[in-house]
C-alpha cells in the first residue's frame, strides 16, 4: 500500500481519505555546508536535488522559480551528487530514514552529511480514488475513469465513502 500527498491540483482529480500518516521531507547537505533554514524561501539561489515527480508541499512549489532544480529518479544518485558537490542540498522523504537508506545504498558514510534540523515540510499521506465523471459505460473515456468504473467499484464494495471510512479506521502504532 502506498500513500499520496495532498495537493490542491490533485484534489481536482481525486477524493482523499483522512490522513493515514504524516511524513517529514528532510533536507540533507554535505558536512560543513549547513545553512540556516526556517522556511522554503531560505533555499532561494541554491541547487536542490530532488525526485522530479514528487510533491514537496505548496510552500516549496511556490519557491521553485528561485531555485535550480536537479531532478532525478534515484535517492542514492542524489546522495552521490551531494557528496560530489554537484548540488547544494537534497530532499528526502519519508524523513531521516529515507536519507539513511539512500546513503547506505550509495555506499557512502552518513558521517559525511548533515540533515538540517528543521524539515522542509510535514506532509500527510492519503489513499485516493479518482473522482466520478459524468460518463456512462460505453462512452469514450469511461474505460479510463468514470461512471463505468465507479459503478464497478461500488459493486465491488470500494466506493468513495468506504475508502474514506477505511482511511479513518486505520490506526498505526
Amino acid at each position: 500500500m502506498t500513500g499520496v500527498f495532498f495537493s490542491a491540483e490533485r484534489a481536482k482529480l481525486y477524493d482523499y481519505s483522512a490522513p493515514l500518516v504524516f511524513d517529514n521531507v528532510v533536507i540533507a547537505v554535505a558536512k560543513g555546508k549547513d545553512f540556516p533554514f526556517e522556511k522554503a524561501a531560505d533555499l532561494a539561489g541554491k541547487k536542490i536535488g530532488l525526485q522530479g515527480s514528487f510533491f514537496y508541499g505548496d510552500e516549496f512549489t511556490a519557491v521553485i522559480p528561485q531555485l535550480t532544480v536537479d531532478g532525478d529518479t534515484s535517492p542514492s544518485v542524489r546522495v552521490k551528487k551531494l557528496s560530489a558537490g554537484r548540488i547544494d542540498a537534497a530532499l528526502f522523504n519519508p524523513g531521516k530514514s529515507a536519507f539513511a537508506n539512500s546513503v547506505k545504498e550509495a555506499g557512502l558514510s552518513a558521517d559525511d552529511f548533515t540533515v538540517l534540523p528543521k524539515p522542509l515540510a510535514k506532509l500527510s499521506n492519503h489513499l485516493i480514488v479518482g473522482k466520478k465523471r459524468r460518463w456512462r459505460c460505453g462512452d469514450t473515456g469511461a474505460d479510463q475513469q468514470g461512471d463505468c468504473f465507479g459503478h464497478r467499484r461500488r459493486h465491488a464494495g470500494q466506493d468513495h465513502g468506504e475508502i474514506r471510512a477505511i482511511g479513518r479506521s486505520i490506526q498505526l502504532t
